[in-house]
Formats: structure tokens, sequence, C-alpha cells
């Protein structure tokens, strides 16, 4: 059996992820669940010796997948054939994590028997209720105006909006670090704007500035949102080869400044 957990969404994504091997946990041993990264070198054989691993103590096994489309690609075709040996498996529960839709060779991920469910970022009125929904479980309470600003602050960023959210919770009351640092800071997505101008004596500053106040991660994602069809191509690149363990995104966002300039 395979469950296919992907989309943009990571806080989501890892939370039915976690989720899931909670209650798994709760019924079986310690011992008949594990975990492999298929992006690391030898992740497919790691993944087939768990997968016919015998438990002594359970008759069904939890394997935990992360990564399956950033295997070495003389590997793609060996994972392919492994995968649909378990789809109909009722021995092993094999959960597949990916932020990225399954290319044209994996699409019977999206198809029955697979249980495969989509984690999109989320935007608008879907994005506003899911926020309402973090409060409510807080049982916190923040001021409409307020709300707003860090919705337009955080964006498609919904780890950060949940951290900020948790934080308010724990101060008991709006915190003043989230009201000060929203208005001091100003919409992020204004600032990381001033990365695409072109011109490198005001790029630079400007990505030294967002680096030693926010996380490059976060910069990176939110950069990506902004620019266009064309541009989305070449973050993509920068994603696999970040992904690959090529480049981190502190040298992705410097390499995308210097070649704006030019």
């Amino acid at each position: 059996m395979i469950i296919f957990l992907y989309g943009a969404d990571s806080y989501r994504r890892q939370q039915k992820l976690k989720m899931m091997v909670n209650e798994y946990q709760k019924r079986h041993s310690l011992f008949a669940s594990s975990e492999c990264d298929l992006a690391a070198e030898g992740g497919v054989l790691k993944l087939k010796d768990l997968l016919s691993m015998q438990s002594l103590f359970d008759s069904l096994r939890l394997v935990v997948a992360v990564n399956p489309f950033f295997v070495e690609k003389e590997e793609l075709k060996n994972l392919k054939v492994l995968l649909k040996n378990y789809l109909e498996n009722k021995a092993v529960v094999l959960i597949l994590e990916s932020d990225e839709k399954p290319k044209k060779e994996f699409a019977f991920l999206l198809e029955e028997p697979v249980q495969a469910q989509e984690f999109e970022v989320l935007t608008g009125k879907r994005l506003e209720d899911f926020a309402r929904k973090e409060m409510q479980s807080l049982d916190l309470k923040i001021p409409e105006n307020l709300f707003k600003e860090i919705l337009n602050f955080y964006a498609v960023d919904t780890w950060g909006l949940v951290t900020e959210l948790r934080v308010a919770s724990l101060a008991g009351k709006v915190s003043g670090r989230l009201e000060n640092d929203t208005m001091e800071r100003g919409n992020i997505f204004n600032k990381i704007s001033e990365l695409r101008r072109g011109n490198l004596r005001i790029t630079l500053p400007v990505l030294e500035r967002l680096l030693d106040s926010e996380d490059a991660a976060k910069i990176f994602n939110l950069l990506a949102y902004q620019v266009g069809v064309n541009e989305k191509v070449k973050f993509a690149d920068y994603d696999v080869m970040i992904k690959s363990g090529k480049m981190d995104y502190e040298e992705a966002l410097l390499g995308y400044v210097i070649e704006s300039s030019v």
C-alpha cells in the first residue's frame, strides 16, 4: 500500500505525515517503522531493503520515504519498478513525501490504488480560513487589522505564519514583537521585489539586510513566488541544485541577484 503526500505547502504536508506516523506508532511496535531519504546516495537500495524487512513484532510495517524524485537518474527506473511491486502489498504501508507532482513516468502515483493527497499553496480565502482555524486552536485573539497585516507579511509561508501566531499565543496577548516587526519591516514582498531591480549597488545591500533578518529559504520561496514565468524556470533549476546539495539557499539568491544585474 502506498500513500503519496505532495505539494508546495511543506507545513501542512509534514503535519499530515506526522499525524499519520503518530497514529501508526500508537498501535504498533517502535521497531515496525523506518524512514529513508531517496535523494541520498544509495537511497533506492535502502528503500528496497526496508520494504523487504520482516518485523518480529508486527505484521504491518510503515516506511516513510522523502524526496522520491531526486534520486540519481540511473536509479529512476529501479524506483519505478520497486514502487509498482508494492502497490497492492498489504504487509507494508509506504508513505512517499514530495514537494513536487510526479513526472510522467510516475503518474501512477496519482491513481488508485495509491492514496494521493495534494498540499498546494494556500492563498486568499483558503489561507485566511487556515490562519483563523490555527488561531482558534491556540485560543488566540488578534485585532483584525493586525491579522490582515500578518497574512500579507507571510503570504505563502505557512511555517512563518503558524510560528508567529504561536509566539503571540505564548505571550498571552498580542505580541509587541509581532506588531512592531510587522510595521517596522513592512511588507516583505516590497523588500524582496527590490532584488529584481538589476542594479548590484541596490540589490546586494538589500539581499544582505534581508539575510540578516530573514531565513534564506523563506526569501528564496517568496522571491520565486513573485517572479515571472521565465524566471520560475530558473528558480526550479536552483531548487533542484539546492535539494541535491550542490548549493545552498544563500548561494542561489546571490546567483540570482548577480545574473539579474547583467
